[in-house]
């Protein structure tokens, strides 16, 4: 494949980021065995995978290592690090969140004609977008001339001037909000530096970013090639990969067993997991709701 797979990583282990990750890199390696996978982190992040947290060692290709200010928080570190990819991956690349998951062969994006690509975010529009309202009325901030508001799990990035220039602004900006609002989420600056850039980014389908806790996913979650599940948000709590059990079982045991058995299907997992649990009616009550 001549399209890189990048992951971006801040992790200790009082933390599963680090297990979240490896089932990301083992559901791409599944599906696309000959993809070239890229891991980012610090010093302080890469001094951990030693002893059982090292498994995660075997799935990566190529290590870079970038180190934020010394006085910035685990977040901060992590958007620090994900804002600088541009500047310190070479060729094009697809990133992809920690809780993520591929279902399907990812072939092909090399064809795609974009410079900068995501996903929507919410798979709905900038104006019905609830996270975004939410953020702009606490930084006090009326709405902006955005055209679309886009997801910033997954992305695809080409190795070109226009898209250095747009990470350029999007570290800035993210770095301002960090400092003058406190706001330490990435997603608004990638938004914002959009703008600055004349609307660069392309909309991906949104099977290459299934976001299955907004009820739009409905369109998208059978053909997902990807799905993002929010190890953060409750509103994904039935779904077993993020379940602190299980990624306690894989960094204890690695990958193998009923754990294989559940990243290879996640979905069919999941419906078993709700349906044991007497839970089909309250997960998927938005979810098969027509709107």
């Amino acid at each position: 494949m001549q399209v890189k797979f990048v992951y971006a990583l801040v992790s200790g282990e009082s933390d599963y980021y680090t297990e979240q990750s490896l089932i990301s890199m083992h559901s791409l390696r599944l599906h696309n065995p000959d993809c070239h996978i890229v891991l980012v982190s610090d010093d302080a992040t890469f001094g951990t995978l030693t002893g059982k947290r090292s498994r995660i060692r075997a799935y990566v290709d190529e290590f870079i290592s970038v180190n934020p200010p010394d006085d910035f928080t685990p977040v901060q570190r992590s958007r620090y690090i994900k804002t600088s990819l541009r500047q310190c991956v070479k060729g094009d690349f697809l990133y992809l969140d920690n809780d993520t998951i591929v279902r399907a062969s990812l072939s092909g994006l090399e064809r795609l004609d974009c410079k900068l690509a995501a996903v929507l975010d919410g798979h709905t529009t900038s104006e019905q977008n609830i996270q975004l309202n939410r953020y702009l009325y606490a930084v006090g901030m009326e709405p902006w001339d955005y055209k679309s508001y886009f997801n910033g799990g997954v992305w695809l990035a080409r190795d070109c001037r226009e898209v250095h220039k747009f990470f350029h602004d999007w570290h800035r900006i993210w770095d301002e909000g960090r400092r003058d609002y406190g706001i330490n989420v990435d997603q608004p600056a990638f938004a914002r530096a959009n703008i600055e850039n004349g609307c660069l980014i392309s909309e991906l389908s949104g099977k290459y970013n299934c976001q299955i806790v907004i009820p739009r996913a409905k369109l998208y979650m059978f053909d997902a090639k990807i799905i993002h599940y929010f190890a953060e948000l409750k509103e994904s709590g039935y779904f077993p990969i993020k379940q602190d059990r299980l990624l306690a079982d894989i960094r204890e045991n690695g990958i193998c067993g009923e754990t294989a058995r559940i990243i290879e299907h996640p979905l069919l997992t999941w419906a078993e997991h709700i349906i044991r649990g007497g839970k089909l009616k309250k997960v998927f009550k938005n979810v098969l709701k027509f709107n």
